[in-house]
């Protein structure tokens, strides 16, 4: 499948305002993922965080990262063709680590960059970073399990 045409949407088991994830970028299928997310000022997690100097949440550009490995799991599915792909559906499991390093306003763009480290029967560790232009805002050790 070509990867232009791949949509967060049509991978991931998430929609409305917890579909965080906009575009796919880059992918090899297997080994490593770049996503992007605009932030926008009307996003819902702005309401009240905080009315005076809105910021990204923490626990949402991690949620950005999940789902980014997320996709990558899928895609690699996919491109196996596997039967079951469609079926999978990866849960977060653990946060082995996460920095944030930098705030994350409104109208920024948040690129994820997610890399398989390594998996265990249905385990799988990434290392994933998120950046808004060339800044590194948060990085991240994650494990996600894979479940039909």
């Amino acid at each position: 499948m070509e990867l232009t045409k791949l949509k967060p949407v049509d991978l991931l088991p998430h929609d409305g305002t917890m579909l965080l994830v906009d575009r796919i970028i880059d992918s090899d299928y297997e080994s490593f993922i770049v996503t992007e997310r605009t932030v926008d000022r009307n996003d819902f997690y702005f309401d009240g965080h905080f009315p005076n100097h809105p910021i990204v949440p923490g626990v949402f550009i991690i949620e950005m990262m999940f789902q980014t490995c997320g996709i990558l799991v899928r895609l690699n599915n996919t491109s196996k063709e596997s039967n079951s792909a469609n079926r999978q559906v990866g849960k977060a499991v653990s946060i082995k680590s996460a920095k944030f390093k930098k705030e994350v306003s409104p109208d920024s763009i948040i690129q994820i960059k997610a890399t398989k480290k390594y998996s265990v029967m249905t385990f799988t560790e990434f290392i994933v970073n998120a950046f808004v232009g060339e800044e590194e805002v948060c990085n991240a050790e994650l494990i996600i399990s894979v479940q039909s």
